[in-house]
């Protein structure tokens, strides 16, 4: 009640995860390129851990009362693809996120067209931002962790 108990994770091991949460964590925040599994995995590079097991984390994080904020890694031109921002949209959804923290990927933009190829037209940061919204209406977007206090006060728990 003094405070918050929280951790910047991968979310690929929900067993560890549990025992966490049953020593008091109340706030997590997990990183996240690509809610698509392909991208996911050319970005992350997981090893014993796969996109579903990051998504059963937060789920089971949820389930506990856990407030849990993903630190999206934002490239312009990837991050606000249709398709990228579709599947956030619907990751989201599937597991009750409760924030989204934008971060800056600070990566060699040569190095990340090359990697992920920007061909189609994208919906640009502030079209990422409006469609979460929309789809999303509860749903925080910031820049830095709020006190997990500050969730159960809006009731958005």
């Amino acid at each position: 009640h003094r405070g918050t108990i929280n951790i910047n994770t991968n979310g690929g091991s929900a067993a560890d995860l549990a025992r966490l949460v049953d020593a008091g964590l109340d706030s997590m925040r997990v990183s996240l390129f690509s809610a698509r599994e392909e991208n996911f995995n050319a970005y992350h590079r997981p090893r014993g851990y796969a996109l579903r097991d990051v998504a059963n984390s937060i789920r089971l994080a949820r389930s506990q009362d856990v407030v849990v904020s993903l630190n999206l890694l934002t490239f312009p031109g990837f991050t606000d693809r249709r398709e990228e921002v579709g599947a956030l949209v619907d990751f989201i959804g599937e597991t009750g996120i409760q924030m989204v923290q934008l971060r800056n990927l600070s990566a060699d933009p040569g190095w990340l067209a090359e990697a992920f190829p920007m061909r189609e037209k994208t919906l640009g940061i502030q079209g990422l931002i409006r469609r979460l919204k929309a789809k999303h209406p509860h749903l925080r977007i910031g820049s830095f962790t709020h006190p997990a206090a500050s969730f159960r006060r809006r009731g958005s728990r």
